[in-house]
């Protein structure tokens, strides 16, 4: 169960960025900093569940599609995807 305290802080094992914006990023400044970055959700009619999008504004692109139903969610798409800090197979 997530508690008031467990969203008092910056808590991410893993940040997503564009990977776009990454190769572009001068040396010497954040990702944080560099990252022009919207997030939001919307519904398909007919389906369950949610889809949360993280989206590039820097270069008008989607970064990630994240799908959720039930307590489960998986990525629904990886175009174009930079994770910092995590393995995941998936390459630019």
């Amino acid at each position: 169960m997530i508690t008031r305290d467990d969203l008092s802080r910056f808590r991410a094992e893993m940040l997503l960025y564009c990977g776009m914006c990454m190769d572009e990023k001068p040396e010497g400044v954040r990702p944080q900093d560099w990252s022009r970055l919207s997030f939001g959700s919307f519904h398909k009619e007919g389906e369950p569940g949610i889809y949360l999008q993280l989206w590039c504004d820097r270069h008008d692109a989607n970064v990630t599609t994240i799908w959720i139903q039930t307590g489960q969610w998986e990525h629904a798409d990886h175009n174009p995807i930079r994770i910092e800090g995590a393995s995941t197979g998936i390459e630019n």
